[in-house]
């Protein structure tokens, strides 16, 4: 007859030893690692003494274009905010194309291939 009460005995205390005994290994690797608390407030030890060097202070020469402003005319001639780059398109007026007289010119057939349509 076993001497343990009804309600912890075979099964039951297998359960238990089972949750038990992982939890306890648990707790006991955890003290372990922080030295059972001593290693929780620790201070860092004190960094090794720095020899300190003089500093030569050198300065880059001041930056020139090479040739100046009038080398690169254009580039300065030209808007910087212009998608293209290109200069603004001139605007049609009376110095413009002039319109094209109506029956100039007569269509007088298309072309259809695979690539295009002429």
């Amino acid at each position: 007859m076993s001497t343990l009460p009804l309600t912890i005995n075979g099964g039951r205390a297998r359960g238990w030893a089972l949750w038990l005994v992982p939890a306890v290994a648990l707790a006991a690797l955890v003290g372990w690692e922080i030295d059972w608390g001593r290693q929780l407030v620790r201070m860092p030890s004190a960094p090794p003494p720095v020899e300190s060097r003089p500093v030569t202070a050198v300065a880059l020469p001041e930056y020139q274009i090479e040739g100046g402003l009038p080398a690169h005319a254009e580039m300065v001639a030209r808007t910087l905010f212009n998608a293209t780059r290109r200069p603004a398109p001139v605007l049609a007026g009376d110095g413009g194309p002039r319109r094209l007289n109506p029956g100039r010119f007569l269509l007088v057939g298309t072309t259809v291939t695979a690539e295009r349509n002429v």
